[in-house]
């Protein structure tokens, strides 16, 4: 009898190691590549007042494609400029030959997803200049609620961020139009 009195608690445990060990296993994450192609625009983000050349858009993110998480999808976003372009040529800016327009270059500096249990946080940030004037920071950040973290949740997240820092960037071309 004092036998199985000591052996319960080894029982007890070992089980409690199993699951200890069965928790700290890594969990398989999925990982997306966000395509530009599969990006939504929603809202307009405005039409300029006046003439301005996109020069270039420069995609200088210090940390490559990652883009952040969102539930167990592990992001990157390889080519965001080409998206960029196309959204600001939609609000009437130039090509860079056109023959006149003042020059705008935009540098891409972060694009990511943060998340927590009830809220995703998309952040697109942007460094741009107009002519030779001093650079300025665009931050397009739309929080929202973290529904079940899928991975079209994070599309739609994306388009908001940039839709926002495009408008914003758009906004303050227009304020810097001469009448």
């Amino acid at each position: 009898m004092i036998k199985n009195i000591t052996a319960m608690p080894c029982f007890y445990l070992m089980a409690l190691l199993a699951v200890l060990m069965a928790a700290c296993s890594p969990v398989p994450f999925n990982k997306v590549e966000i395509k530009t192609d599969n990006l939504i625009a929603g809202k307009s983000i405005g039409l300029l007042n006046c003439r301005y050349r996109l020069l270039a858009v420069n995609d200088t993110r210090p940390d490559g494609s990652r883009a952040g998480g969102l539930g167990l999808n592990k992001l990157s976003f390889a080519e965001p400029a080409d998206y960029v372009k196309a959204q600001l040529y939609k609000a009437g800016m130039l090509p860079a030959n056109a023959s006149d327009g003042r020059n705008v270059v935009v540098d891409i500096k972060h694009v990511y997803l943060n998340q927590n249990n009830v809220t995703k946080i998309p952040t697109v940030v942007y460094e741009a200049q107009i002519n030779e004037s001093d650079k300025f920071i665009i931050r397009g950040q739309i929080a929202s609620m973290n529904w079940n973290a899928s991975a079209n949740e994070a599309y739609d997240a994306f388009a908001d961020a940039f839709q926002s820092a495009n408008a914003q960037l758009i906004t303050k071309l227009n304020k810097s139009c001469v009448n």
